[in-house]
């Protein structure tokens, strides 16, 4: 996507640096999503909080690799945090629920 960037080397930092200190993204890949998003939100995890400055882009990559959603920390810092229980915790984990019409959706296949 034209963008200048590398690999963390720090395994508990920031997924990917941008060419400049101001351009930073951690990226999940979603396993369970392949075309269409399934649903209204998007959930990000609180965990992620320590990333969540103003120059951070979350993004998310389904399963295929051919489809990414973007969205701004400034976005996701501002939702509201919603517990879903899942099969990793059953309780007590919190996520930040952002709404499908924040995030930038791009298909790998059309760029």
């Amino acid at each position: 996507m034209g963008i200048e960037a590398e690999e963390n080397p720090d395994r508990y930092g920031v997924d990917i640096l941008g060419k400049s200190v101001d351009n930073t993204w951690e990226v999940e890949k979603r396993p369970k999503w392949v075309d269409e998003w399934p649903y209204l939100t998007v959930h990000v995890p609180n965990r992620k909080d320590k990333f969540l400055q103003p120059s951070m882009i979350y993004a998310v990559v389904n399963r295929n690799l051919n489809t990414v959603m973007f969205c701004s920390s400034t976005i996701i810092s501002k939702c509201e945090q919603i517990e879903v229980p899942n099969k990793e915790v059953e309780s007590g984990e919190y996520f930040y629920d952002v709404p499908l019409s924040e995030w930038q959706i791009y298909d790998m296949a059309i760029i």
